[in-house]
């Protein structure tokens, strides 16, 4: 059996979202960043010193990345077709098998190697613009807007159902998300927006692509799209800031990953996990034949599962949320395997979290999305679906433009979004649940969950899966952990809204004076207030003894 080469159109596959769509870019910037990358690859596995030299001496290979997992190395090499013997590079340009590599068994053992094809680099000629991402098509364009969080004005029956439904809005009055961060893997950042720049932490290895790696691996915004941006979105916009958007976790700090590729992906999953995260999500979702992990053809994705191994294996506590794609057929035992949720069955994958996606039927009650009568295999059949799964709202959940300019707010589709969902909703039951392991967390959420029909999709008559709960998964959360449930709801403070010599805003009481977190982002210090040396009601929480943060933790105030 040989591969075929991943086109541009199978590499978007890859994603986890629905209409992907492409435009173009600068081929010379791409080609003066990285001037000899081409299709011709080779991934080593534990290569040793003589190796490498008899192919970068001999072939010419141009080592384009390393990668450590553990105590294993994998290298990736590069080659030119015109240092290539002529027969070799027309293999290499085909694709790569136990046929196509006698070539090099003459050059050196074939146990020293491990073969991979990367394919035309997913980053060249190209930028991502996915159209799941679009205008909120019902809507109308009133005389004048009143965007607040919770509606837009434009009278859409989806508005807000995403969180309404799933009870994030009661959840608030027991989590906002402070205090736990969150690192989020995807392809199409955003720098200055409105609802996450105040929280977004960026250092030096944050791009792990291998065409801005090495020149600006702190630029998230390469390559252009806005995907991993609208995720962000959906799991942890601001509140109170006049945009029609917020996420299910508002005051969670989150931290970006770029990568494009399976290599890019093992490299992002181990650069997220030494920044010591609460959780991490990662929003792809690869198809593979059953049995991949022993098919010559799959090797390329052996390091990620490696990866992924070895950053659950270190980080016992650490949930790593992946979704489960958008082909309506099983993530086990049908046409393809989906890997990674495909691996969770397994003991030492026990963290994965698979997340299924939800509609919301006609605008009036949610129910599974799952369209088997559409004849395509791409990206609209609906959810994927298996045991395990925790589902989450997947149609038209209405978030703000990624442009901040733009005045007409956005909708998500497909388990593209259900998984940042889900990574905010973890980011809720973490602030405050922050004894409970990701095994717990899970089957507290399965187990609250509101069952939805799944007879259809699942072949079985009164099947049902668990569609999330957040309010009640809190509940349980904090019960489980011997907490009042009264003494862990927000409380009210009343005072005068002033500002301290730091700049700092503070709320003065008959009885303290309370420093308020800057859970708003009009609240953070040198920014004026509205209510500034009025007086207030403040909803929040104060220190909790499982917390180190001493200011007043605000959910939201208003005038006395």
């Amino acid at each position: 059996m040989k591969r075929r080469l991943l086109t541009f159109a199978a590499l978007l596959s890859l994603f986890s979202c629905q209409n992907l769509s492409l435009n173009g870019s600068s081929l010379e910037q791409e080609k003066r960043i990285y001037p000899s990358l081409k299709a011709q690859q080779l991934m080593i596995a534990a290569p040793d010193a003589r190796s490498l030299e008899i192919l970068t001496r001999r072939l010419k290979a141009k080592v384009l990345d390393r990668l450590q997992i553990g105590t294993k190395e994998w290298v990736l090499l590069g080659f030119s077709q015109a240092s290539l013997p002529g027969s070799l590079a027309d293999d290499l340009a085909e694709s790569w098998n136990h046929s196509d590599l006698r070539a090099l068994k003459q050059i050196l053992p074939e146990a020293q190697w491990k073969t991979w094809v990367l394919a035309e680099d997913i980053r060249r000629n190209t930028g991502y613009a996915p159209a799941q991402i679009q205008v909120n098509q019902e809507a109308e364009l009133p005389g004048s807007l009143a965007f607040n969080d919770l509606s837009s004005g434009l009278g859409s029956a989806d508005e807000g159902w995403w969180r309404r439904e799933t009870g994030v809005e009661r959840a608030w009055l027991y989590s906002i998300g402070t205090g736990v961060s969150v690192a989020w893997i995807d392809l199409g950042f955003k720098r200055n927006h409105p609802e996450i720049e105040r929280r977004m932490r960026v250092g030096r290895y944050n791009n792990q692509t291998l065409a801005w790696r090495a020149v600006e691996p702190a630029n998230i915004e390469k390559p252009n799209g806005d995907h991993g941006l609208a995720s962000l979105l959906v799991g942890f916009a601001e509140r109170d800031n006049g945009i029609p958007t917020v996420g299910v976790a508002p005051n969670a700090e989150v931290m970006p990953f770029v990568a494009g590729s399976v290599w890019e992906v093992a490299k992002a999953l181990l650069a997220a996990a030494a920044e010591k995260p609460d959780l991490i999500g990662m929003n792809y979702a690869f198809p593979m034949y059953p049995g991949w992990e022993n098919l010559k053809e799959y090797e390329e994705y052996l390091p990620l599962k490696e990866a992924i191994a070895e950053v659950l294996k270190h980080s016992p506590n650490l949930p790593l949320i992946v979704p489960a794609h958008n082909y309506g057929e099983p993530i086990q035992g049908g046409p393809r395997e989906w890997f990674p949720i495909s691996l969770s069955k397994q003991p030492e994958f026990q963290q994965l979290m698979g997340v299924g996606g939800v509609e919301f039927k006609e605008g009036k009650t949610p129910a599974v999305w799952f369209n088997p009568n559409i004849l395509t295999g791409y990206n609209s059949r609906g959810s994927n679906y298996g045991e395990g799964l925790i589902w989450a709202p997947s149609t038209a959940l209405d978030i703000a433009n990624s442009d901040p300019l733009a005045v007409i707010p956005n909708q998500m589709y497909g388990t593209s979004a259900s998984a940042p969902f889900m990574a905010g909703v973890l980011a809720l039951l973490k602030s405050r649940c922050p004894l409970q392991t990701p095994v717990q967390l899970k089957d507290l959420l399965l187990k609250t969950g509101k069952p939805l029909d799944a007879a259809l999709m699942l072949s079985r008559a009164g099947a049902t899966v668990p569609f999330v709960q957040v309010d009640l998964a809190l509940q349980a959360c904090l019960q489980a952990e011997g907490k009042n449930l009264s003494q862990s709801q927000a409380q009210t403070f009343s005072g005068k809204l002033s500002q301290n010599s730091q700049g700092e805003k503070i709320l003065v009481t008959p009885l303290e004076t309370l420093k308020l977190m800057p859970t708003l982002s009009n609240l953070q210090a040198g920014w004026p207030h509205p209510l500034l040396n009025q007086q207030v009601r403040v909803r929040g929480w104060k220190k909790r003894p499982d917390s180190e943060i001493e200011a007043l933790e605000v959910l939201d105030l208003a005038l006395e």
